[in-house]
């Protein structure tokens, strides 16, 4: 159940940006080799009003941050092939809303534990929480 937040400035994307953006993502988990069912994937566009996102201690315009959140699969933390190559499907997935646009984007992934995943039972019955990514 990937998470994927976007912070970013007001007016950096249009909705129909943010909606291609949400569908391309999430595209890329229900495709192979990810494969996961398409409402599992999240997509928040946090906004920020001009002062209200710094970066070495200056406030800056025209920066995507990035932060997503895997729980119902993670990488393997030994798998660097894997994590590298996931990185490089995601950043070809954004490419045209960031570097294509000359937007600045800086990207995280974290791991999470499954054993503080809690889900409403309309949602419960997802198969196999514990795996890995497979594929490449």
């Amino acid at each position: 159940m990937p998470l994927h937040r976007f912070f970013v400035p007001t007016g950096l994307y249009t909705p129909e940006d943010k909606t291609a953006i949400a569908e391309a993502v999430t595209k890329l988990y229900s495709n192979p080799p990810i494969s996961l069912p398409p409402s599992y994937v999240v997509v928040l566009f946090i906004e920020l009003e001009k002062g209200n996102f710094f970066s070495g201690g200056k406030a800056i315009d025209g920066m995507a941050r990035i932060t997503i959140e895997h729980t119902a699969r993670n990488f393997a933390p030994d798998d660097a092939a894997r994590k590298r190559s996931f990185m490089d499907r995601y950043e070809k997935v954004i490419a045209p809303f960031t570097k294509n646009r000359g937007i600045n984007w800086e990207v995280t992934v974290v791991d999470t534990d499954v054993s503080s995943l809690e889900l409403s039972s309309k949602i419960s019955l997802i198969v196999g929480l514990n795996r890995s990514f497979s594929g490449t």
